[in-house]
């Protein structure tokens, strides 16, 4: 039962160049200095991070832990293999023993980056992580390092607390590097820049002692719950088949997110690009101009923007029901349904916030039906529309209420009389209304009858 500590210790010295990483900082002490909810990590983390996998997953060999298939190219890293190849082994100290139920080990025993030293403990097996770490001292020095400490990935960047300003809520299955894009979008999008500051949690959480990290005191004691408090908002990451709104961890996260009315936006990855979802327009949005030198509505703006946003994810966001989702421990799951439950009233409004999200935007698109109606007409929060009046047109004839709609949007190409008609019954029926914008494009056809129509629609609302 050998392992190669050799290329686990030139992985971690490549990575101490190439993601700036401080070993001191875990080498040299005893007890972790950061609490865990003020772990943030930066977007030029993130994307060094991204740029390490891309040079060295296949060079090192990553497996998948479960079928020990080689995971031979880098867009298809996703956090599983991330922290069993390279983030478990580099923050592991020498000899620490990591509890596991379900990895597979290689013919000679061995797990990447350390051996399995047991076959079995209570039912589990235990592997011992070997950390590749500075030589110890000459003779007669005394060490500086305590070489026995076990913190987390974050730990190794920075020495000090650092409070997240977003936080993530993901599914790990999903592809770092995609990650990585849909971040680099989302700053862009609020104009961050790279030192934008976000709370992950298997960056954050130490993963040979998630246990301890956790705590037993339930969900509203652990590192998520107090890392959202810190947050000023939420960033949603949704993978292609939407797992992210099937996990029961992701679940309690979002009721927390609407509980705290944490401003909340939705990303995802397509076609090598980071997507973004915004509630209003972003700061990206303001100040944009025409080809002519006029000024471009920050809502037409924050429209263009999320046109390319895949609709069909849009549509699984308007399914979301997060009463049903899953764990991979069955206690979890129970422990996070009975507090939702209890002090949250459930998951109806974490639900209707993503829904009502999820609809706005297919709105955008263009895309109404059955669902989105019903997501909209059971919003429990005011919410804004931006889209084309024929899109509005087709909703109301869906028997959309607009009871919540405080901010309409609309570019009306080429309608008439009946045209104005039909839109001043949808704005009449917009009770919460506060702010209207409309454009009009070559409709030459509009009459007094559709000025007067439209105006009754107005004062009604």
């Amino acid at each position: 039962m050998k392992t190669d500590i050799a290329r686990c210790q030139q992985q971690l010295d490549e990575a101490v160049e190439i993601l700036q990483l401080e070993l001191e900082n875990l080498l040299g002490r005893e007890t972790s200095k950061i609490r865990t909810e003020l772990r943030a990590i930066s977007l030029k983390d993130l994307e060094r991070l991204a740029k390490f996998i891309e040079e060295k997953c296949a060079q090192y060999g990553w497996v998948d832990s479960l079928t020990k298939e080689e995971v031979k190219e880098a867009k298809d890293v996703n956090l599983y293999h991330l922290v069993y190849n390279f983030i478990g082994p580099v923050t592991a100290p020498i000899g620490h023993e990591v509890v596991d139920s379900e990895r597979k080990l290689g013919p000679g025993g061995e797990v990447p980056g350390g051996v399995a030293q047991e076959e079995k403990h209570d039912g589990r097996r235990r592997f011992r992580y070997v950390r590749g770490v500075p030589p110890g001292p000459k003779k007669g020095e005394t060490d500086q390092f305590v070489r026995t400490f076990s913190g987390s990935f974050a730990e190794l960047l920075f020495n000090g607390e650092r409070t997240a300003q977003f936080f993530i809520s993901h599914w790990w299955g999903e592809p770092v590097c995609d990650f990585v894009l849909c971040v680099e979008e989302h700053a862009r999008v609020h104009k961050l820049g790279g030192k934008a500051l976000y709370w992950v949690c298997a960056h954050a959480n130490s993963q040979t002692h998630i246990t301890e990290e956790l705590g037993d005191k339930g969900p509203l004691e652990s590192p998520f719950f107090k890392a959202l408090q810190h947050a000023d908002g939420a960033l949603l990451m949704i993978d292609v088949g939407s797992k992210v709104t099937t996990r029961m961890w992701c679940g309690f996260e979002n009721v927390v997110i609407a509980d705290q009315r944490k401003s909340l936006a939705i990303a995802t990855a397509a076609g090598g690009e980071g997507r973004v979802l915004t509630t209003q327009p972003a700061p990206v949005d303001h100040g944009q101009k025409y080809p002519n030198g006029n000024a471009v509505p920050p809502q037409d703006a924050q429209r263009e923007r999320q046109s390319d946003f895949p609709a069909g994810r849009l549509d699984l966001v308007a399914h979301t029901d997060l009463a049903k989702a899953e764990a991979s421990n069955p206690e979890d799951r129970a422990m996070i349904e009975t507090v939702v439950n209890e002090r949250f009233h459930g998951f109806e409004g974490a639900n209707c916030k993503l829904r009502v999200l999820g609809s706005t935007a297919s709105f955008a698109l263009g895309v109404t039906n059955a669902t989105t109606i019903k997501a909209l007409n059971e919003a429990k929060e005011p919410y804004e529309l931006v889209g084309e009046q024929r899109t509005l047109d087709s909703a109301m004839r869906q028997e959309l209420q607009l009871h919540k709609c405080r901010g309409l949007t609309l570019s009306c190409y080429m309608i008439g009389d009946t045209g104005m008609a039909a839109l001043g019954q949808g704005i009449g029926a917009a009770e919460s209304l506060s702010t209207l914008h409309l454009w009009f494009y070559c409709c030459f056809k509009i009459g007094d009858t559709g000025v007067a129509a439209l105006g009754q629609g107005i004062r009604a609302a």
